[in-house]
């Protein structure tokens, strides 16, 4: 995992307002001391979405999303943390480190070779397009026999891969880019007899693949079938320094802000399902590039949206595919639903044949993966008795299992038991006691406190923090200097009983002490740091320190006050239940005169 050091993310918060990153994509209004406007992370027709710029913090009231600059970019793009600090970087003229070694040739060097490979795909990409334009029957072929309109043979930069042997070899050489670097991305490849390079893509239909940042990584490539109908039906890229199948989602660069807006992805298996459903108006669809779904994949999807719907082939091939990546999504965090199509059909098939009206009823009626899987496992099995119970248990197993959140698995466990007619301890007890797999969003965070913002399944709970401690945190983040001051001169340093916030106090009177500024983000890592909160915890925090209110008509003195008379409240509970468990003489008069000295106002 690539890391930068906390003074890099400190002078690229700085760098970046928060409230005009947002205002690219968020249409936002003044409101007193912050800014709203209608989430983009959820549908919503009143605005419930605040940036704070003054705390560097956004927060929204509807969905409960929220975070740092970092943490939007992450979760409107897609990205993970390195990512999203590399976009905005580059975005604001921010030099990032060589985190390799600013000095190693062998890392410039491979830099240098990568740049090549894109380039070379550019090239071929559009002599590609060119030759698409000059070949009735390549456009035949996706006008007529595909159905695909001008628009979206342009939208998606489909090409033609001309039925000569030499053709992109000679553009590349014209080009004055090594054959050496096309024959390692797969553009080109080896005659047997005399080992000179040909093109391995020749006659067939092109689609690049392109990386959220636009690049091209590869080609998938379908076979001109009115040419010559033998060999694969599809030729794709191989893997190669900037091509990972694993990663990469087919159509993904143009369905991002789709999948986020809508909160919800298509899943389909083919280039030319992506594109048929694109057209029909299914603009969140994408699918994986010549390869089963990974767990990159999944993770992908996880931080767009909260809902995958798989639309898979009918066949049987389909069905087990649709059965795996239903588990690695389910891992993920997101909840999975499975549209079941004819047997025989695919996607693009079944939208360009019943239309697109039938296809969103079937979007809307599908059901769960668990119960769909369930269902099916159920009626092959039917008339089994205990063995063919056992039998659907097993189909379901690898889905119950993987459900990363508790509540969620606890509710399909049991409407798994009543499915099967069987009781819920046998069917724990069939399954076993094991550890379930955490998901990215559940996971306790691990790698950088700004990555995911996360929940931990098996942490303590700090107590929700008084109101008046969060507001002196608020103004604190705006005023550190007078507020730390009036904290110390009213000896009210050590008076913040919620220990997570009193480290955040302790955060912004290091920073004064080194000159250093001190932002909300900082403050909510350091809170996050403790291991003692959840994120509805710092949710509220958050919000709080976001929210659109006025500061309050009592000054900051009184403020103090309130803030000593919560914490000789809260003493004074926790001295008298000491005080009750007493056993010792000497210890109980200790406690009792330690209660007159709070009482009297000593911290």
């Amino acid at each position: 995992m690539v890391k930068y050091g906390p003074e890099k993310i400190s002078e690229i918060r700085d760098r970046v307002r928060l409230e005009e990153w947002v205002g690219r994509t968020v249409q936002l209004q003044k409101r007193g001391h912050r800014w709203v406007g209608l989430c983009p992370f959820h549908s919503e027709k009143t605005p419930s979405f605040g940036v704070s710029p003054s705390k560097q913090l956004f927060h929204c009231f509807g969905c409960g999303v929220g975070g740092d600059v970092f943490a939007y970019v992450m979760r409107l793009e897609g990205l993970d943390f390195p990512a999203a600090v590399k976009l905005l970087a580059e975005a604001h003229g921010i030099e990032l480190p060589n985190l390799s070694d600013p000095a190693d040739p062998a890392q410039q060097q491979r830099t240098k070779h990568n740049q090549q490979l894109y380039n070379i795909n550019a090239v071929a990409q559009e002599a590609f397009r060119t030759a698409l334009r000059t070949d009735k029957g390549a456009r035949q072929y996706l006008t007529h026999t595909r159905g695909l309109s001008p628009e979206s043979i342009n939208h998606f930069e489909i090409g033609w891969a001309l039925p000569e042997w030499s053709a992109l070899t000679n553009t590349i050489r014209q080009a004055q880019l090594p054959v050496e670097l096309a024959l390692e991305i797969g553009l080109l490849g080896r005659r047997a007899s005399d080992n000179k390079p040909y093109d391995r893509l020749r006659a067939k239909v092109t689609f690049p693949i392109r990386l959220p940042n636009g690049r091209i990584a590869g080609f998938g490539a379908r076979r001109a079938d009115w040419i010559d109908n033998n060999g694969p039906k599809y030729l794709n890229s191989p893997e190669s320094s900037i091509y990972d199948k694993s990663t990469i989602l087919y159509g993904l660069h143009l369905a991002r802000d789709s999948i986020r807006k809508m909160r919800q992805a298509l899943l389909v298996e083919g280039y030319l399902d992506v594109i048929g459903l694109v057209q029909a108006g299914f603009t969140n669809t994408v699918a994986s590039c010549g390869t089963a779904l990974t767990t990159n994949h999944a993770k992908t999807l996880a931080r767009l949206t909260t809902e995958v719907v798989t639309i898979y082939d009918g066949d049987t091939a389909g069905l087990r595919a649709t059965l795996k990546t239903a588990e690695l999504l389910l891992a993920a965090g997101t909840e999975v639903r499975v549209v079941p199509l004819p047997n025989g059909s695919d996607p693009d098939d079944f939208v360009r044949n019943n239309g697109r009206e039938a296809l969103e009823e079937a979007i809307r009626s599908a059901p769960s993966a668990i119960d769909f899987f369930l269902h099916q496992a159920r009626a092959t099995h039917a008339g089994g008795g205990v063995a063919g119970a056992q039998k659907a248990i097993d189909t379901v197993r690898p889905l119950l299992e993987s459900i990363a959140d508790p509540f969620v698995r606890d509710i399909a466990f049991d409407a798994c038991a009543r499915e099967l007619g069987i009781d819920r301890r046998t069917l724990n007890r069939h399954l076993g006691q094991r550890r379930y797999k955490v998901s990215p969003r559940n996971a306790p965070n691990v790698s950088h406190p700004h990555e995911e913002e996360t929940l931990s399944t098996n942490s303590r709970s700090a107590p929700l923090p008084h109101i008046v401690e969060v507001e002196l945190l608020k103004m604190l983040l705006e005023e550190p200097k007078t507020v730390l001051n009036a904290l110390d001169t009213h000896g009210a340093r050590e008076a913040f009983v919620s220990t997570p916030l009193k480290c955040a106090v302790d955060g912004v009177a290091n920073a004064i002490q080194s000159e250093q500024s001190f932002s909300g983000p900082e403050a909510l890592d350091i809170m996050r740091d403790q291991g003692l909160i959840h994120e509805p915890w710092l949710q509220q925090v958050r919000a709080h320190l976001v929210m659109s209110n006025e500061p309050e008509a009592h000054d900051l003195d009184t403020l103090i006050e309130r803030l000593k008379r919560n914490y000789r409240h809260v003493r004074i509970q926790a001295l008298q239940q000491q005080i009750d468990r007493c056993t010792n003489a000497d210890e109980h008069t200790r406690l009792l005169e330690e209660v007159v000295r709070v009482q009297l106002g000593e911290l």
